[in-house]
């Protein structure tokens, strides 16, 4: 009964190694530069796709920002206007638009702790 022998390489990266890409050249002249080509492509397709999404989490964390920034602001105006409203005379004014801002500053809070 005869043996069989079987030989396996396995390499990881774009490229292959060097003699596997000799090889390709010698088998379709040409072949070993689309090779390379085609790895380059591939590097830079990755390349731009990893500064497209570093863009949009830079884009994403300061609108985060700017709209707890306008959510404060609004509240934090909403309380003064009614400490004001309530110091002109107009307790159910005053206690009403100090009531719903606080409870906008809370809705703020509890929203983004939930995303």
């Amino acid at each position: 009964m005869a043996s069989k022998r079987v030989k396996g390489a396995s390499y990881s990266g774009i490229l292959p190694p060097a003699l596997e890409l000799k090889r390709y050249e010698q088998v379709y002249p040409g072949f070993a530069e689309r090779i390379v080509r085609m790895a380059e492509r591939q590097v830079s397709m990755a390349e731009s796709q990893t500064k497209h999404r570093q863009e949009l989490e830079t884009t994403g964390i300061l609108l985060l920002y700017l709209r707890l920034a306008s959510g404060f602001l609004l509240a934090v105006g909403g309380l003064f206007a009614g400490a004001y409203l309530i110091g002109l005379g107009r307790e159910l004014d005053g206690a009403t638009a100090f009531i719903a801002s606080l409870a906008t500053l809370v809705g703020l809070f509890v929203y983004e702790r939930k995303r």
